[in-house]
């Protein structure tokens, strides 16, 4: 993985100007102009908020607006900069919050950097050959993650230290599975705050392989809440499934089931266990079943 360079300097630099007033953030835009942002954001929880808006979902964007004002920063980002729904968001946000501080994310010369140009707003350019689902490392994703307070430096270090070898080696079970006439692949994620990476995924199997009548349907479960929905599916409906499985090592705030109400011993085994603890042996269950 090569690092721009260019857009991780131009994005700290601008959110370092915005950083000392900075109240809330915004994020206008929708697929590849979000997802990646909102799964990293949604997985690393830093102190300061985003609101998404992504799709044209009123009720959202209403309870977004009163929290929208002066020190509010507003990143209106869509790579070709004609999106319609991003477009329409941001024009509700800037028309009802007018001391909101605004910042576009764009290609150079679309009719957004035009815009901002011409209206005096910071803006930052998106790679022209990177298409918008794999931008999330360029100024898409490091500006708003940066305002958040996320290091992104060490963002970036960690994803240069991924594995093409088991890269490689996932792909090849992929293949093998979908010969195989399995064409539904699914995430199932033990850990509900990387819901949204499995959302991101979602994106990038669906838009990269749907194409000339093929491809591989991408579902996202999260354990062990759809265990007690779609499980029984999985385990006996049809055999055209394959699944991913992704847990984590550190699961962060923990909880050691008490016994003193008596209701610890309404499950065996349960009594003294932390959460850790069951969440890893449901998993170890579920992959051998």
């Amino acid at each position: 993985m090569q690092i721009d360079r260019k857009a991780l300097s131009e994005s700290k630099k601008l959110a370092r100007k915005y950083k000392p007033d900075l109240k809330g953030i915004v994020v206008a835009g929708i697929g590849g102009s979000n997802l990646g942002t909102l799964a990293i954001w949604r997985a690393l929880r830093p102190e300061i908020e985003i609101g998404f808006a992504e799709t044209l979902d009123a009720r959202r964007l209403d309870r977004i607006l009163p929290h929208v004002g002066a020190g509010t920063v507003v990143a209106v980002i869509s790579k070709s900069g004609t999106t319609a729904e991003t477009i329409a968001n941001a024009a509700v946000l800037l028309g009802k919050a007018k001391k909101a501080k605004v910042v576009a994310i764009t290609d150079e010369n679309s009719k957004l950097w035009q815009w901002a140009k011409k209206n005096k707003i910071d803006v930052l350019s998106t790679p022209a050959e990177v298409g918008g689902r794999y931008s999330v490392f360029s100024a898409v994703g490091l500006f708003p993650l940066a305002l958040a307070g996320i290091n992104v430096d060490k963002l970036l270090a960690g994803a240069k230290k991924a594995s093409a070898a088991v890269a490689e080696k996932s792909a090849a079970e992929i293949f093998r599975h979908y010969q195989a006439g399995k064409t539904i692949h699914d995430l199932f994620i033990f850990e509900p705050d990387l819901e949204y990476l499995g959302r991101w995924f979602r994106q990038l199997v669906g838009e990269s392989l749907g194409k000339d009548g093929k491809g591989i349907t991408p579902t996202v479960s999260i354990g062990t809440t759809d265990l007690h929905s779609v499980g029984p599916l999985y385990l006996g409906g049809p055999k055209d499934k394959f699944t991913t499985f992704v847990s984590v090592k550190k699961h962060g705030k923990d909880f050691t089931v008490p016994d003193k109400s008596g209701l610890a011993t309404l499950v065996p085994d349960i009594a003294g266990k932390k959460f850790s603890q069951i969440l890893n042996a449901v998993l170890k269950g579920v992959k051998a079943a």
